[in-house]
């Protein structure tokens, strides 16, 4: 059983340290999918890096968590992972403590409406850096290692978003492209190694995500009622993944508007149809 200890530097956490454990390591855990997605890994008998800004939240979800698999370690680790320097941080944090990755698990990130000229540049390169830089230094960092070994996953979450352009989320909806493209190329280049890369897009579901993009829950489109539970979607996202799915989206529904997304003569009115739905 792995002993517990203390990291100052960014938070309390739990040392995983035996070696013949599986890791999994879920950034934005502290809530939504990403919480939801770390708890179908420890069912599944996997140890937990639980990555996300707030500690309390981290260190609540780690305490429950010790309830439903008493025999699996948790550990948390508090990290801004709009800051640059935080993936590196968290790849030195495991090499520090022996902790070997087997799932990494890109789940953090951040939206926020509204027209492009109303962001405050600070804003945008916080969404940026979340969105895409954090998440592909982090497969950099890590995929190493699973070549060496020759297995892993890595589980990236997109966005239904990522397949059209969305005004008022032109920069979030960007973002998700990037995670999509960049999924999809890595999974070419470590296939041979046995690396799975996944990537899986969520449609509108029920977080904290549309608070902090101030979309309205009355929204026609986006609202309460249109949302599914992060647990639903969590519990898709996993299973791709362990079936070695490249890019996958969640909901029937979701994976015909992706399709009439992607048709050229559907795209601009997709796109006018987001405009007036964002907006609203």
């Amino acid at each position: 059983m792995g002993s517990f200890g203390k990291f100052s530097k960014i938070g309390s956490t739990n040392m995983i340290d035996e070696k013949n454990r599986k890791v999994a390591l879920v950034t934005g855990a502290s809530g939504g999918i990403g919480r939801e997605i770390a708890e179908i890994l420890l069912v599944k008998g996997y140890d937990l890096l639980l990555v996300a800004r707030s500690l309390d939240k981290l260190e609540a979800i780690q305490a429950e968590f010790k309830t439903i698999a008493s025999a699996r370690d948790v550990a948390v680790l508090q990290a801004d992972l709009s800051q640059s320097g935080a993936p590196k941080m968290i790849f030195d944090f495991t090499n520090e403590n022996n902790i070997s990755v087997d799932i990494l698990v890109n789940n953090a990130g951040v939206g926020m409406s509204g027209a492009i000229d109303e962001y405050s540049e600070e804003v945008l390169l916080k969404m940026i850096l979340l969105n895409t830089f954090s998440l592909t230094a982090l497969c950099k960092y890590f995929a190493p290692q699973m070549k060496a070994r020759r297995s892993g996953n890595i589980l990236n979450i997109a966005s239904l978003a990522g397949y059209q352009p969305v005004p008022y989320l032109a920069a979030y909806s960007a973002s998700k492209s990037y995670v999509l493209n960049f999924s999809d190329a890595i999974a070419m280049e470590l296939e041979e190694y046995g690396v799975s890369v996944s990537c899986y897009s969520p449609g509108h579901t029920d977080t904290e995500f549309w608070d902090r993009a101030e979309i309205s829950k009355d929204n026609k489109f986006y609202g309460q009622k249109t949302r599914v539970s992060p647990k639903d979607v969590a519990q898709g996202a996993v299973i791709k993944m362990f079936k070695g799915k490249l890019s996958s989206i969640y909901g029937f529904k979701n994976n015909v508007m992706a399709f009439g997304s992607g048709i050229s003569p559907f795209r601009k009115l997709n796109a006018r149809i987001a405009k007036k739905l964002v907006s609203k």
